[in-house]
């Protein structure tokens, strides 16, 4: 049941979620639900007049990701040994830590440095959405990779400790040719276009 369509995620108030969506009933929007702790989970099904809603993407599995965010970068992990030993496909999405949290007050609800580590994310975003936008959905994956792989498990540079530098050309120049992408991608981090 997991492999071609359904998907999970956590929402703005990290519950994780999840979301059934039948063959017969593809490219239809149905009603997602919150997944028990018990592990019995009921599929969902579309109401009667449901918004239909179609689908950019046929993927088996649609991930959503922040660059900054830790636990989509573990998860991403896992996503991409499932898909190699099952031959699924993946639509990396975005989802941005910086807009879900842009009504709240950084300096109480969070420790230092996650505002700047969080618009940081919002920038790389700016960036992978271009990347779909001019070399397609396909470029995102080894994007994302990329970026993960340089924030999170590659040791942090001394001299860069605010988490801003990672919303930088110098940091991510690096990264695009490493993905083998075009260095002038790297135009869209301040692109507020692309939110």
């Amino acid at each position: 049941m997991f492999g071609t369509q359904y998907r999970i995620w956590y929402d703005s108030r990290y519950r994780l979620m999840a979301e059934y969506r039948p063959p017969a009933l593809q490219g239809q929007r149905v009603l997602q639900h919150e997944v028990q702790d018990n592990g019995e989970h009921e599929v969902p099904q579309p109401q009667a007049g449901a918004e239909v809603e179609r689908y950019m993407s046929d993927a088996d599995i649609h991930f959503y990701f922040d660059p900054v965010c830790p636990f989509a970068w573990m998860t991403s992990k896992w996503v991409r040994v499932v898909q190699a030993q099952r031959g699924y496909t993946v639509d990396w999405r975005f989802i941005s830590l910086r807009m879900i949290n842009a009504a709240v007050d950084y300096d109480s609800h969070f420790p230092a440095g996650y505002e700047a580590g969080h618009t940081a994310g919002l920038k790389l975003l700016h960036v992978a959405s271009r990347t779909r936008a001019e070399h397609g959905r396909d470029a995102v994956g080894p994007l994302y990779a990329a970026i993960g792989a340089r924030v999170f498990d590659t040791a942090a540079d001394p001299d860069q400790a605010d988490g801003g530098y990672r919303g930088t050309r110098a940091f991510l120049e690096p990264i695009l040719a490493e993905a083998g992408l075009p260095a002038d991608l790297a135009d869209a981090l301040d692109d507020d276009s692309f939110d």
